[in-house]
């Protein structure tokens, strides 16, 4: 049996990884974006979307008004507690809340 020297090894190992190599590259790129099947109409889609750029500014009046009109459904057990929050802080005692 021949034994093979260190060159050779390196040589074939080399070979092996080259192999591999031009198999992972050789595969064939996708298309780019845009031009993929289907992409028109999700970019038509998109196009349709309101312009949402520039400075939100929040109008805090209007949040106040909603969350007093619109309050959550509160679970039936929590419903008295939530309740006796709100008529102390009505009444000017709103409660301490610690670890802040």
């Amino acid at each position: 049996m021949a034994r093979w020297n260190f060159p050779a090894k390196v040589f074939l190992l080399d070979c092996a990884v080259a192999t591999i190599c031009l198999a992972a590259f050789s595969a064939p790129i996708p298309a780019a974006i845009g031009e993929t099947a289907g992409a028109g109409k999700d970019w038509a889609a998109i196009a349709k979307l309101p312009d949402f750029s520039g400075v939100w500014v929040p109008d805090v009046k209007d949040q106040h008004r909603r969350e007093a009109a619109n309050m959550p459904p509160w679970k039936a057990e929590v419903l008295p507690q939530i309740e006796h929050l709100l008529a102390e802080e009505k009444a000017g005692r709103p409660a301490l809340i610690l670890g802040n």
